[in-house]
């Protein structure tokens, strides 16, 4: 069984991997505070353009590789976008690939530089409501990770799978489907997943790095923030919060916040929830929001310029307070579930 061959049905890649071929120079970026999908995806291709001999960066706006992916050999390859080291190479390449990214607002700083470039732009995605602004779409919003729009574009590029490769977008699948538990995880997303296994992945291995490489300080931060939670619209909302304390006395990052929406989402009875983190440096408030069932999120988190997917999605609100976001969260949360 050719294990893209659905994706393959519904995308047309043939023009897509012309111009990648006959490309020198590739830039590979995705959407800021990139989780799972974004560096598995993103990693995936650097591997498979480098084996076809490709002048390859990647670029990501305010960050570079997060801990838990650096596992992946060559992650510090991800660099965090400089404009007077990086302008020259994005201006200069003969295509700019973009994955797992709906709207290319979702870049921030770069978004300019990439609309200006002549390279032909590429965007490889699984969201719904994708802005279409490239040359070239690979879209599939079927697909549970972006990673299964690469796989299938491999195979139709007749792409040998290495074992870096296959832990990338296992990494990418994994992370995405909520570990092969969320809604559109399909037939197709476990034939790939058996294809990647005989590709060499290790299940046990890289959930190990994902998941159980946690600090003591990481751990403390998660039980003040289990201990912060607070439930709404009889037991249906469940809010979990970070504040600037919490960061100052572990000494942690926002990366080791990162899902602590879904530890929300586990509350008995809880339909939606929403982490909300603030920072010491800035006003803005970060918003993490997860559901179940078909209360859809997403629709919130565009309306306050974020995105992501029906069941989880995010945002970032400005120059209000951890109050004032949750009251007006708890408003539009109302609407969405008297809409059921």
């Amino acid at each position: 069984m050719k294990t893209g061959k659905q994706i393959a049905d519904s995308i047309n890649f043939s023009g897509a991997i012309d111009y990648i071929r006959a490309s020198e120079k590739i830039i590979i970026t995705t959407h800021i505070n990139p989780d799972g999908d974004a560096i598995g995806s993103s990693m995936a291709l650097y591997y498979a353009l480098k084996n076809m001999g490709k002048e390859v960066d990647v670029i990501i706006n305010e960050s570079v590789c997060p801990e838990t992916y650096k596992f992946l050999p060559q992650s510090q390859k991800i660099k965090q976008y400089n404009a007077n080291i990086h302008n020259a190479k994005i201006y200069s390449a003969d295509v700019i690939m973009i994955v797992d990214c709906g709207k290319l607002s979702r870049i921030k700083n770069m978004e300019d530089v990439v609309r200006q470039s002549p390279a032909r732009k590429i965007l490889i995605d699984h969201h719904i409501n994708s802005e279409i602004f490239a040359d070239y779409t690979l879209l599939d919003a079927s697909a549970i990770a972006t990673g299964e729009i690469l796989f299938a574009l491999f195979e139709q590029a007749n792409i040998n799978i290495t074992k870096e490769i296959a832990d990338a977008l296992y990494c990418s699948i994994y992370s995405d489907s909520g570990g092969f538990r969320f809604p559109k995880t399909s037939p197709r997303t476990h034939c790939i997943i058996a294809s990647l296994l005989e590709s060499g992945v290790n299940p046990d291995e890289i959930y190990d790095k994902i998941y159980n490489q946690n600090s003591l300080a990481k751990m403390h931060i998660r039980g003040m923030a289990m201990a912060s939670m607070e439930t709404f619209l009889d037991g249906k909302l469940t809010f979990i919060f970070v504040r600037k304390e919490m960061f100052q006395s572990t000494n942690c990052t926002n990366e080791d916040t990162e899902e602590l929406s879904q530890v929300a989402l586990s509350v008995k009875g809880t339909t939606v929830a929403i982490m909300i983190r603030e920072y010491e440096e800035s006003t803005e408030l970060r918003i993490s929001l997860r559901s179940k069932g078909d209360v859809n999120v997403q629709q919130i988190a565009l309306k306050f310029g974020g995105g992501g997917h029906l069941n989880a999605a995010g945002c970032r609100l400005q120059n209000m307070n951890i109050e004032e976001a949750k009251q007006l969260l708890i408003e539009e949360i109302k609407v969405v579930l008297s809409n059921l």
